[in-house]
C-alpha cells in the first residue's frame, strides 16, 4: 500500500469515529424520551409559594411566621420609629429608654441603645505620662504589652492632655505617701 491509500483509509476511520461520537449522545437522549409517564393515580403535591425573607421595606413575613416565645408577643417595629440605616430603626418608649430595632433574616431583633462615652478622661484612663523636658513620654498597657510614644508638650491631643494632668495630680500624692512610709 502506498501513502495515498493510507491517507484514504485513515480519513475513513476518522469519519467513523466522529459519526459514532455524534450518534451515541442521540441514542442516550432517545432512551430518556421513551420513558413512560407516571400512572395517573400518583400525583405530586402542589408547589408551595416562596416565603418572603423580610429584608424588604414592607412588613416582615419571617417575623410574622416565627412562633413567639412562651408568654411573649412577637417583636414588631413601632409605627413612630425613625429609620437610622437601612433595616435599622430607633424608637423611644414611654419610660424614656431608647430601643434599636433591626430586621434580620431570622426576624426582628430588639436591643437597648447604649451611649458610647466620648469623654477624653474615660479613654485616657490607662495612660501614664512621664515628663522628659520638652517631651512627654506616654505608656499604655495593653494585653499585648506596653505601647510607648512621645510627644512635644505643644502637640498634645485632648486624650494625652488629660493623661498628663492626671499624672501630675498623682505625683504629689505618691510622694506624700512615700514620705509617710519613711517616718
Amino acid at each position: 500500500m502506498g501513502a495515498a491509500a493510507m491517507n484514504q483509509s485513515g480519513g475513513v476511520v476518522m469519519r467513523l469515529r466522529v459519526a459514532i461520537l455524534m450518534v451515541v449522545p442521540m441514542l442516550a437522549l432517545a432512551g430518556q424520551v421513551q420513558k413512560s409517564p407516571p400512572p395517573p393515580n400518583e400525583t405530586k403535591a402542589p408547589a408551595k409559594p416562596a416565603k418572603k425573607t423580610g429584608w424588604g421595606r414592607g412588613s416582615s413575613a419571617a417575623a410574622k411566621a416565627a412562633p413567639a416565645k412562651a408568654g411573649q408577643a412577637p417583636v414588631v417595629i413601632p409605627a413612630g420609629a425613625e429609620e437610622i440605616r437601612p433595616n435599622t430603626f430607633r424608637h423611644r418608649d414611654e419610660k424614656g429608654r431608647t430601643w434599636i430595632y433591626r430586621r434580620t433574616p431570622f426576624g426582628i431583633a430588639k436591643f437597648e441603645e447604649k451611649k458610647v462615652s466620648t469623654d477624653a478622661a474615660a479613654s485616657s484612663a490607662g495612660i501614664t505620662a512621664i515628663e522628659q523636658g520638652e517631651n512627654i513620654k506616654f505608656v499604655r498597657r495593653t494585653p499585648f504589652g506596653e505601647t510607648v510614644w512621645t510627644r512635644k508638650k505643644t502637640e498634645l491631643s485632648a486624650e494625652e492632655q488629660q493623661a498628663l494632668e492626671r499624672s501630675r495630680k498623682a505625683e504629689p500624692a505618691a510622694k506624700a505617701g512615700g514620705k509617710a512610709q519613711n517616718r
